[in-house]
């Protein structure tokens, strides 16, 4: 395979800091419910929650001492006949 040019990793570096930065990269942002919204959407009591969070059907969010879950995650769930 012949190569079409050489850089340098402070070039390529360099090059990718000049493309990256030139575009906004937008991600939709996530709605936070907390565990009782949660349970609440679901029908479904806490230890149920627990255990589909243990189970990795759920993803939990620490801040401090707070547990939230992100209600798409929630929306999902219920879409794809898991629960509900």
């Amino acid at each position: 395979m012949k190569r079409l040019f050489e850089l340098t990793v402070s070039e390529f570096t360099e090059i990718l800091k000049e493309n990256t930065s030139q575009q906004s990269i937008v991600q939709p942002e996530k709605k936070w419910i907390s565990r009782k919204e949660a349970c609440e959407k679901l029908n479904i009591s806490f230890p149920t929650l627990h255990k589909y969070i243990n189970e990795g059907m759920l993803t939990k969010h620490k801040v401090g001492a707070k547990t939230f879950l992100a209600s798409s995650d929630i929306e999902n769930l219920i879409s794809n006949g898991k629960i509900g």
